[in-house]
Formats: C-alpha cells, sequence, structure tokens
C-alpha cells in the first residue's frame, strides 16, 4: 500500500509548469491523491485572453513560485517530541490549509455510481448498451464522474468516454427458459 504524503499546494499559491516556463496560473482545485503511485492532483488555472485555461495537473509538473498575497502558506501545528525530543520519534504534524479569499472551497465529494463491469445503457439512446470499462475520474464538467464505457457493436466494440449523467443501468437481462407443456414435453412425443 502506498503511503498517502499530505499535498504540498494549498488553494490560490501561484504555481508554474514546469516543461512550460511561461505557463504561469493558481491552484484552484485539489482532486486528492489520485494519480499512480497516490500522487495529488491538482486542478489550475492559467490567465489567458479572452478566457483563462483550466487544466488538471500531477504534483510532480508544477512548482511553487510564490504565494499570494491574500493568502498564508499552510501552517504546520508543532507536535511534541516523543522519547526524550529525539528527531526521529517525532510524530507527524497535522497540516492547516488556510483558503484564500476569492477562491471556493471544494465542496463534497460523491463516490461514482457506477463500477467497472455494471451494465449500462446511454440515457438518450436506449439501445445502445454497454459496460463500464473503466473509470477516468472527475474531469468532466463541474467536476462530473467520466466513464470509459464498452458498447457492443458489431463486429467490433466500440469503446467512448460518457459522463455520469449520460448513462444509466439496464435492467438486467434474467436467462428466458422455455416452457414446458405437460408431462409429454419432457420425452420429446
Amino acid at each position: 500500500m502506498d503511503v498517502v504524503k499530505p499535498p504540498r499546494f494549498a488553494l490560490g499559491n501561484k504555481i508554474r509548469v514546469i516543461r512550460h516556463p511561461e505557463a504561469t496560473g493558481f491552484v484552484v482545485g485539489l482532486y486528492g491523491p489520485i494519480a499512480p503511485n497516490s500522487e495529488q492532483v491538482y486542478r489550475i488555472r492559467l490567465p489567458r485572453k479572452p478566457k483563462s485555461t483550466y487544466t488538471v495537473v500531477r504534483e510532480g509538473q508544477i512548482e511553487l513560485t510564490e504565494s499570494p498575497s491574500n493568502t498564508t502558506a499552510p501552517a504546520i501545528d508543532p507536535a511534541p517530541a516523543i522519547d526524550g525530543g529525539s528527531e526521529i520519534f517525532r510524530p507527524t504534524p497535522a497540516l492547516r490549509v488556510a483558503v484564500p479569499t476569492g477562491v471556493r472551497a471544494m465542496e463534497v465529494v460523491e463516490p461514482p455510481r457506477f463500477a467497472v463491469g455494471d451494465r449500462i445503457r446511454v440515457a438518450l439512446y436506449p439501445e445502445m448498451k454497454g459496460v463500464v470499462a473503466g473509470l477516468c475520474g472527475r474531469v468532466g464538467p463541474g467536476s462530473e464522474h467520466v466513464y470509459s464505457v464498452r458498447l457492443r457493436r458489431k463486429p467490433k466494440s466500440k469503446y467512448m468516454r460518457l459522463i455520469e449523467r449520460q448513462i444509466e443501468l439496464a435492467a438486467p437481462s434474467l436467462p428466458t427458459v422455455p416452457e414446458i407443456d405437460g408431462p409429454t414435453a419432457s420425452r420429446g412425443v
């Protein structure tokens, strides 16, 4: 099991994308440790004209440039040392994050409605049935869950990415059993 590290960046921190030095922006969302190896994932806003660009990045892809003036850096509660004041036995400190003004606080995250393997159908096209092949995360509009769905098509299945409101659970199909008419039907007469 991977050890989950606390987030390095707080909401409102000014950051720079490492591979693109001209791309600077602000952290506007914390998604949590959902990247491979439990790496933290952030939603960032890159100011552009005429509209700002929003994107999702992993913690290793950005670095802190400066802390904005309307927020404070994450404060760490001092923890008393255990066992004679040795630094080795100091417990992990609790992290307090100050939410800057002008940035909306994150709302409660709902768990995904569908699991991998659930039989579904596309909401507007009931004849399109398939199976949830994977969960892509909360990357849809309004942080909706996005699913990778395998739709049954002939001669080959088709994969699509759909948001949560575009799919619904399909009624489970029960196997049909042929009806038997009386005792003669079982003998084949």
